[in-house]
């Protein structure tokens, strides 16, 4: 056997390697870096906590859609800052629920039987996830997570002040206070699926035209389930 056929496929190994080690060795360090920045985009159905939105004792209001898109800033192993934007179509309960005596009441006060719309929102929250975590590549199969803070809320709405009446356009600005829990599984190394809760306490009892019927103002809730993606900002070097 001669020396070439020996170690011909021993130099090409090697070159191989020599080649390859690089990359290898740069993806390794990148993924070595932590990736503290994650994106997200939810939806699932939700529903309006309102004076004319229910009766809620018997189930008997209306689920709608609500889409959140979010960016979070981790810059602890348990902490980071997440801001949220999205929208939720909103309306009132089916009509002639409440019978004929808080119909009447409404009418006297000038309160709005019925309403449609959309309610926009955006707000700011830190987030404590329970189980700590330095790196993306290390943390663990299930997480649990929460946060609460404050945003802004607008509401876009057609009302009516009797059934099948005209509907009149309406709206209403206000502050809210975002309560957001969840519970994360790990897909791959760089993204996540959650099914997450929300509560969007508003300063208002206007967002569906009638106040004072009931003993809250008007408050939304969200089940959504959201996907997340980890990921760093490129430099200017990169």
């Amino acid at each position: 056997m001669s020396f070439s056929a020996t170690f011909k496929p021993l130099v090409v190994g090697i070159m191989f390697s020599c080649l390859t080690f690089p990359a290898i060795g740069q993806s390794f360090y990148k993924e070595k870096t932590p990736k503290n920045n994650i994106w997200a985009l939810g939806a699932g159905p939700s529903f309006i906590y309102g004076d004319n939105a229910g009766p809620y004792g018997t189930w008997d209001f209306l689920w709608k859609p609500a889409i959140t898109g979010s960016y979070t800033k981790k810059f602890s192993r348990h902490f980071g800052y997440q801001i949220s934007t999205g929208i939720q179509w909103i309306s009132s309960s089916p009509d002639g629920l409440y019978g004929p005596r808080i119909e009447e009441i409404w009418r006297s006060r000038g309160s709005a039987f019925t309403f449609r719309g959309q309610a926009f929102y955006l707000d700011l929250m830190p987030v404590f996830w329970l189980f700590p975590y330095e790196n993306h590549m290390n943390r663990g199969i299930f997480n649990l997570y929460g946060g609460m803070g404050l945003g802004a809320l607008f509401v876009n709405r057609k009302e009516s002040y009797s059934y099948n009446a005209t509907e009149t356009r309406a709206n209403t600005f206000t502050a809210h206070v975002p309560i957001r829990a969840g519970i994360n599984y790990k897909l791959d190394n760089w993204s996540d699926l959650a099914l997450e809760g929300t509560l969007l306490i508003s300063f208002s009892d206007e967002l569906d035209g009638n106040a004072g019927f009931n003993r809250f103002g008007d408050h939304m809730a969200q089940i959504q389930v959201v996907y997340k993606k980890h990921f760093n900002w490129k430099s200017k070097a990169q």
